[in-house]
């Protein structure tokens, strides 16, 4: 995932972690709990979509034809 796109997750998963802090359903010391651990989630998804997306496919050599096999 891209560092503006994780950095932009992250700034919003505060914001709502903030409004949850505010009316009282979480304490501040959950709040970094809370978002870390949903990035990570995030993250590990984004990971797994990834290596699943392109498992089997055939990798891109540049449009050049390889050479045979001797």
């Amino acid at each position: 995932m891209s560092e503006k796109i994780y950095g932009l997750v992250r700034h919003i998963l505060s914001f709502g972690a903030g409004i949850l802090v505010t009316k009282g359903v979480i304490d501040e010391s959950a709040l970094t709990e809370v978002v870390g651990a949903v990035m990570t989630m995030i993250a590990f998804g984004w990971s797994w979509y990834n290596k699943t997306k392109f498992e089997g496919t055939i990798p891109q050599t540049g449009g050049e034809t390889p050479p045979p096999i001797k």
